[in-house]
């Protein structure tokens, strides 16, 4: 308790200098906790988009689909739909969507615009995603079939609901077809996948329009919880090979993005090191300095009867209430600012001006991790140790005349 109440005593004599050198530990346990919850909050976003509004928890197609999906989608498609919603009944308790996606020219007449069309069954489909409809269109139809469009889409046309739009596709076979549809809702996800290129069609008519009778591009499904997908792959592999088809769940979609963060994370744990070790550096400084300040008073108390260990403990007290005190507040900001943000960051705007069309909701929810803000805790606290032990041996050896005599 002597060393301890010494230790306190000789941070505070210097509380300016203290404060100085705890400054680095805190700005690097905060940035360490705000990046990692910023990271985990892509994450977090990356996944809802894929799972809510565009993918499902997993998604079953042709074989070779996924190689042609952008270039040639209609190139390998699901030729009954039904019979693989039959297939897939004991997937678990999962909700099945057969859709059926191309690419359309969408025209006001005036304008026209290349869009991924996909064809659902509406009453279904929207209960299972979440693609809020900003505003619909309840008057008559005309005998037009519906359309729903995503916002930023409908934005570059400048319709709303109520107008109408005309859409031209390939079809599978090759020819071209066109119909014109009645914009019955505007659809604002925030995912820019969605509202900026997509518009959906009834199933039925999205057939009808690439002449496709009972076929889909996939069938999506929705379960519970998303850890119910990852192992489909393994359990329903076989069977589905044995139809021609393959599965792809929302994990292995998600794969290049959260790949991609993953690298971020090393990134930010290199930049985080190297702040932590301008702090290391600084603790060292100081420890020594307070060293030198303080020879006579060292060889003093090694003359009264202290040991070496004790000047050791001494000197690493001091550097871990410096240490600790850098580590607490920076994860008591860190945490603060986490929280602070974990009402959701809007990025929509930025999608819009940038024409990202990434699968991932555009609202970004930081998230705050117990476990992370322990880790960023012990870092700082530990790196304060380790700073403090060269120097703090290195002046316990002075021999107790020499150091009274300087």
């Amino acid at each position: 308790m002597f060393l301890l109440r010494l230790a306190v005593k000789n941070v505070l004599r210097k509380s300016w200098r203290s404060l100085i050198t705890a400054t680095p530990v805190l700005v690097g346990v905060m940035m360490t906790i705000l990046g990692w919850g910023f990271i985990d909050g892509i994450d977090s976003a990356v996944i809802f988009g894929q799972i809510k509004s565009d993918s499902g928890h997993f998604r079953v197609m042709a074989e070779g689909y996924l190689e042609n999906e952008e270039q040639a989608e209609l190139d390998e498609l699901i030729d009954d739909s039904e019979a693989v919603v039959e297939l897939l009944r004991d997937a678990g308790e999962a909700r099945l969507h057969p859709r059926l996606t191309f690419t359309a020219e969408i025209s006001d007449g005036r304008n026209g615009l290349m869009a991924r069309g996909v064809g659902i069954e509406p009453e279904t489909y929207f209960e299972d995603f979440v693609l809020p409809i900003e505003s619909a269109f309840t008057g008559d139809a005309g005998g037009l079939q519906p359309m729903w469009l995503g916002a930023g889409l409908a934005g570059d046309f400048d319709v709303a609901p109520g107008d109408t739009l005309t859409v031209l596709a390939r079809t599978r076979y090759g020819s071209y077809n066109a119909n014109e549809y009645l914009v019955r809702g505007l659809i604002r996800s925030q995912n820019p996948a969605i509202d900026s290129v997509v518009f959906f069609i009834p199933l039925a008519d999205a057939r009808e329009l690439l002449d496709a009778d009972g076929a889909a591009s996939e069938v999506v499904g929705v379960m519970p919880r998303r850890a119910s997908a990852v192992d489909l792959p393994a359990r329903l592999a076989p069977r589905l090979a044995g139809a021609g088809l393959e599965i792809q769940t929302w994990r292995q979609r998600a794969e290049p993005i959260l790949r991609v963060n993953r690298i971020r994370r090393k990134i930010l744990g290199i930049i985080a090191g190297i702040i932590i070790l301008v702090a290391a550096t600084g603790i060292m400084n100081t420890v020594v300095m307070a060293a030198f300040e303080r020879i006579r008073e060292i060889g003093a108390l090694r003359a009264l009867g202290l040991q070496t260990e004790g000047v050791v403990v001494l000197f690493v007290a001091e550097a871990l209430i410096i240490g600790l005190v850098g580590a607490a507040a920076g994860c008591g900001l860190g945490a603060a600012l986490v929280h602070w943000f974990s009402g959701g960051l809007d990025f929509s705007a930025m999608s819009d001006a940038g024409g990202l069309a990434m699968s991932t909701s555009m609202v970004l929810y930081m998230e705050l991790d117990a476990a992370q803000i322990a880790t960023a805790f012990l870092i700082g606290v530990g790196m304060a140790l380790i700073a403090a032990l060269y120097p703090a041996i290195k002046f316990s050896r002075l021999p107790p005349v020499e150091a009274m005599r300087r």
